[in-house]
């Protein structure tokens, strides 16, 4: 009972991490903060998390410069000697890899060699059981006809007296037999002969293919590499020709496939669909300071008016201290000013919204069709 009891608090412990992990990745905001001074072109973001315990600064000031810090780690993306730096551990990481890699090849090949080394040496030492099985079997055959044949003598010096018909035949088969065993003994040594030579001639080849094996391998790597950078190339100069005869084509189909989409959105009435929903996680995660002052004109007045238009038509700019100054009288487009703005974003927001649309019908609809395309 208290083994179950106890595998119950582990099992209750890990759901407990498990819940709390998700809390914190999901109800712990991501606050973001932007300070943009156009006159000056000088631009700072800074976005930390979790009581800055993990924090990102990057600012642009003629050049760019970007920074991660989480706990007392720094990772600087644009300092030079740290870019070298990680590059040459990354380098370093790949050539240990590689490294070890071919040390593992090399240790398989000096096994497969010593196995089939070590299956030539068991044949061979079968062969040599087998010619000795074969010998001692003659020897046997030869011992048993000689005491055959001491036994013909033997009856033979008994039976005098049998009449020469008898002592004839006696002599034919004892030739017969003598015969015989030299015909067998002739045939042994052929075939233990031709065994052994064979068994060197094999030798001979297997000594020799190991010997010209890392030349072949050399001729071989050669000859793959050579082909490989004819092939790369090949590939640059017809890569090099198709991306200079397309890009006109490209940016056309492009703008042809965008416009293609917000048409059949708009039949399908998605984007209404999915306005409705976005308007929610632009509400939650919408800045919650936003000060300046913005002044800018364009050449033709009418613009002016019309970006003034839609900039009053959007209230986060006109119910928060942003100045906006529109410059009718301007005679080249322009923008001066200094922005500032400050809020929070929660994961839990973009959860929502993303359940939300796909439990809409349309939005499903649209999915399907696209998966049957695929």
């Amino acid at each position: 009972m208290m083994i179950f009891l106890l595998i119950l608090k582990i099992i209750g412990i890990i759901l407990c991490v498990i819940l709390g992990v998700l809390a914190v990745i999901l109800f712990v905001p991501v606050f973001y903060e932007a300070d943009a001074n156009i006159d000056e072109m000088d631009y700072k973001v800074r976005i930390h998390w979790l009581a800055k315990l993990i924090r990102f600064e990057f600012r642009w000031k003629e050049k760019a410069h970007a920074v991660l810090k989480i706990l007392w780690f720094v990772i600087d993306f644009t300092d030079p000697e740290a870019v070298a730096a990680r590059k040459a551990k990354k380098e370093e990481k790949a050539r240990k890899k590689l490294l070890k890699q071919q040390k593992k090849e090399a240790k398989k090949r000096e096994k497969q060699t010593r196995q089939r080394q070590k299956e030539a040496q068991q044949e061979q030492a079968d062969r040599e059981a087998r010619a000795q099985q074969r010998e001692a079997f003659r020897k046997q055959q030869e011992e048993a006809g000689s005491r055959e044949n001491q036994s013909e003598k033997t009856l033979a010096e008994d039976a005098s007296g049998n009449d020469t018909k008898t002592e004839k035949i006696a002599d034919v088969d004892a030739g017969r037999i003598e015969v015989e065993t030299k015909n067998v003994e002739a045939i042994n040594a052929d075939e233990s002969f031709h065994k052994e030579t064979s068994v060197a001639q094999d030798k001979e080849t297997y000594e020799k293919a190991e010997q010209t094996k890392p030349e072949n391998n050399v001729r071989q790597e050669s000859v793959e590499s050579e082909k490989a950078e004819a092939n790369e190339s090949r590939a640059s100069i017809l890569e090099k020709l198709k991306s200079a005869h397309g890009t006109a084509g490209s940016i056309l189909d492009k703008v042809k496939t965008v416009l293609a989409v917000i048409r059949y959105l708009r039949e399908q009435e998605l984007i209404s669909a999915v306005w409705v929903k976005l308007q929610v996680f632009l509400l939650h995660i919408r800045p919650r300071k936003l000060s300046g002052h913005l002044k800018f004109g364009l050449s033709n007045p009418a613009d002016t008016g019309q970006v003034l238009g839609v900039i009053a038509m959007v209230p986060l700019f006109y119910q928060t201290e942003l100045q906006i100054e529109p410059d009718f009288e301007a005679e080249d487009n322009y923008i001066q000013g200094q922005v500032y703005v400050k809020g929070h974003i929660c994961c839990i927001h973009l959860v929502i919204l993303i359940i939300r649309l796909l439990r809409d019908e349309k939005i499903r609809t649209l999915i399907r069709r696209i998966r049957e395309k695929n």
